[in-house]
C-alpha cells in the first residue's frame, strides 16, 4: 500500500487528514495534520487546478505560497499608443497591504473579459 501525500504544494508529508471542500465541484483533499490545522483555523489558502482539467487538483497553496489578493480596484480609460485602462489596485497578503497600478491595453483587457466570462 503506497503513503498518500499531502496536496500542499511542496509538502512531501503523509496525508494522514481528509480537508472537504464544498460546492459544485465537491471534494475530499488528502492533507497532513499540520496544514489541516492551518486551512481549518482560516488561513487563506488555494486550490490549483490544471489547466483543462477542471475537478482535478493539482496542488493547494498556503500562507506564504498564497497570491496577493485583491482587496480594491478601480479603473481609468487612458489613450496614447498603448490604449486601454490602467487600474488601480490595493493588494493584501499575509497582513501587510500595498497599493499599484497596472496598465491594462484593450486587447489585453478583452482576453480578460473572456476569462472572466467561461
Amino acid at each position: 500500500m503506497t503513503m498518500q501525500e499531502c496536496s500542499v504544494n511542496r509538502c512531501t508529508a503523509r496525508a494522514d487528514e481528509v480537508f472537504y471542500v464544498e460546492g459544485p465541484d465537491e471534494q475530499a483533499l488528502p492533507v497532513c495534520a499540520s496544514h489541516k490545522e492551518i486551512m481549518d483555523s482560516g488561513e487563506d489558502w488555494v486550490l490549483r487546478h490544471q489547466a483543462g482539467n477542471a475537478g482535478h487538483s493539482s496542488g493547494i497553496l498556503t500562507l506564504h505560497d498564497v497570491p496577493w489578493r485583491v482587496l480594491a480596484v478601480s479603473a481609468m480609460k487612458v489613450g496614447g499608443n498603448k490604449p486601454g485602462l490602467i487600474l488601480h489596485l490595493t493588494l493584501s497578503h499575509s497582513g501587510e497591504s500595498k497599493e499599484t497600478q497596472l496598465l491594462l491595453p484593450w486587447d489585453e483587457a478583452e482576453v480578460l473579459k473572456g476569462i472572466l466570462d467561461s
